[in-house]
């Protein structure tokens, strides 16, 4: 039983009678398969997709419909960046077992690199939602219950391992993607210190709003009623910013309950300034 032969090359001059139905040229197997026609001449040199035939007079290239099946798995393997190398000898010099066994390790690897893809549209819709509730709620407050945030790696202030969190948190990613593809760099404020127009940081990590399991989880905040808003400004006004926070307190008489949470949400340039957008959560009676 024959899966697939190699195409060999058959040069003889083309004849006026021949049915162009059956034979294509290579510019429109470029423009069908989307495959530029320096790699179409590529994969004729290296042995790996020949044309049917040859015009001996006018050098044209000219491949038959039955190859097309062909062409599209090619097109599909080098998408993976299989080798050509790797598909010479398993798409042409296999036994049908051997050739299902490829398959599977083909199917293996898209499904590696779907996980991989749905987990950084996972982490885009995270960071466009919370943009956009930041444009939103600009220079704004609310008074909101707050999600669940778990600490994935954390490290206390007075350690200052900053370097080996990002460590934990790559090594994390590794192990577990789906779950940490969506982890934010996060800061905690000591209360007694914020209520007094200052801001002491005590701890710093990566965290990700997920439910609380008390016993396997370092919680930073579990559903509390929260004073929330983002910080938006340039690195030079963000005390400004920062004192607008501290008056809005003061004026509403609100009670701070617990420490903040700052989270960050990402940072973008405007107007040669570096801005960055942070998330705070300051827990209220």
């Amino acid at each position: 039983m024959v899966i697939m032969e190699e195409v060999k090359e058959i040069v003889v001059p083309l004849e006026r009678g021949d049915s162009m139905k059956e034979y294509y040229r290579i510019g429109e197997i470029s423009q069908m398969f989307a495959i530029e026609i320096s790699t179409l001449r590529y994969y004729d040199k290296v042995d790996l997709f020949k044309p049917t035939k040859v015009d001996m007079q006018s050098g044209y290239r000219y491949y038959h419909i039955s190859q097309f099946s062909i062409l599209a798995q090619i097109r599909t393997y080098r998408s993976m960046d299989i080798p050509i190398k790797t598909l010479k000898q398993k798409l042409f010099h296999s036994k049908p077992n051997e050739i299902l066994a490829f398959i599977g390790d083909a199917e293996e690897q898209l499904k590696s690199h779907l996980i991989e893809t749905q987990n950084k549209l996972k982490l885009l819709h995270s960071i466009q939602s919370d943009v956009q509730k930041a444009v939103e709620l600009e220079n704004n407050f609310e008074i909101i219950l707050s999600p669940d945030f778990v600490a994935l790696a954390h490290d206390h202030e007075e350690t200052n391992q900053t370097e080996k969190i990002f460590e934990l948190l790559e090594k994390a990613r590794a192990a577990d993607p789906q779950r940490y593809a969506t982890a934010n760099y996060f800061e905690v404020f000591a209360k007694d210190d914020f209520v007094n127009h200052k801001r002491v940081r005590i701890a710093k990590g990566f965290a990700t709003a997920e439910s609380v399991e008390e016993e396997l989880d370092y919680p930073i905040l579990k559903g509390s009623r929260c004073l929330h808003c983002f910080i938006d400004v340039p690195a030079d006004e963000r005390n400004l910013r920062y004192q607008e926070v501290f008056s809005h307190i003061e004026k509403q008489r609100i009670q701070v309950m617990g420490n903040i949470l700052k989270i960050h949400v990402m940072e973008y340039m405007y107007e040669n300034k570096k801005i960055s957008i942070d998330e705070l959560y300051i827990p209220i009676a």
